[in-house]
């Protein structure tokens, strides 16, 4: 008889020792369920370009940054599936904050092309956010390799100076910019809003080359020129790509800033 209650005993045990389990694991698994709706809505947040609630849902459970949604995918990733110009500068900001895992290889490149991209946004912005992926490690050089807009005309395009001198100073190889042709094409959209024509086949009138001797000229083009040199400090004017475009075309309209950085004298 004793041994029977014995055995009723240890079956009981045993039987209450696996629904406890069977809770447990019950409530972790409505626990994890929980977490992956949590990020499944802060993914259509950052879809919805919903600043606040992806920054409200962030500051209750900061760990959602590094959680998979339900396909998996973890937050900068899922970001960087989006089409590029959907991306808001403040999210990538408010995600990095939260140190989000940028450990994957090849991430913090990707996020800072997308960067660059986006740019256009907040000037300021884009320069801290690319300055701490420079601090996470990030190898601005890689993305040369790529079949990817030139970083350099990307910052030249927005006029971000100093997001252009930034990835000069940081490797990324200003040779494989074609400033030439940026550079004249903006200086022949001035030369055209102003009333004057240009024709490389055609002597260049009198007019035109009294407006490139005024102020009004020199400080239109100010901006776009000083990218020509901010090149001029890393490189040999010769190694500059298609430079002899450039000499060719200030030559022909007499524009003395131009010719000045080219033969490298003080401006």
């Amino acid at each position: 008889m004793k041994q029977i209650f014995k055995i009723i005993f240890f079956v009981s045990l045993m039987l209450s020792f696996n629904f406890a389990n069977m809770i447990k694991d019950d409530k972790t698994t409505l626990q994890d369920q929980n977490l992956t709706k949590q990020v499944d809505e802060l993914y259509k947040a950052i879809m919805a370009d919903d600043y606040d609630k992806v920054k409200a849902m962030l500051d209750k459970n900061p760990k959602l940054v590094n959680l998979g949604n339900s396909n998996g995918i973890a937050a900068i990733p899922y970001l960087l599936s989006i089409e590029k110009h959907r991306l808001n500068l403040e999210i990538i900001n408010l995600l990095i904050r939260k140190e989000t895992d940028l450990s994957t290889k090849g991430l913090k490149e990707a996020l800072a092309y997308i960067i660059a991209f986006n740019s256009y946004q907040d000037e300021n912005l884009s320069i801290e956010l690319t300055k701490k992926l420079i601090l996470e490690g990030v190898d601005l050089r890689l993305l040369e390799s790529q079949n990817l807009f030139n970083l350099l005309k990307i910052a030249y395009n927005f006029d971000n100076y100093e997001l252009f001198k930034i990835y000069l100073k940081n490797g990324v190889d200003g040779r494989k910019f074609d400033i030439s042709g940026s550079l004249i094409a903006d200086i022949l959209i001035i030369i055209d809003e102003n009333g004057y024509s240009f024709d490389i086949k055609q002597p260049v009138s009198k007019e035109l080359l009294e407006f490139v001797k005024s102020n009004e000229y020199k400080n239109l083009t100010y901006k776009k020129i000083r990218y020509l040199k901010e090149l001029s400090k890393y490189y040999e004017i010769k190694d500059i790509h298609n430079v002899d475009f450039i000499l060719k075309f200030a030559e022909k309209i007499n524009d003395k800033n131009i010719l000045k950085i080219i033969k490298n004298e003080k401006l």
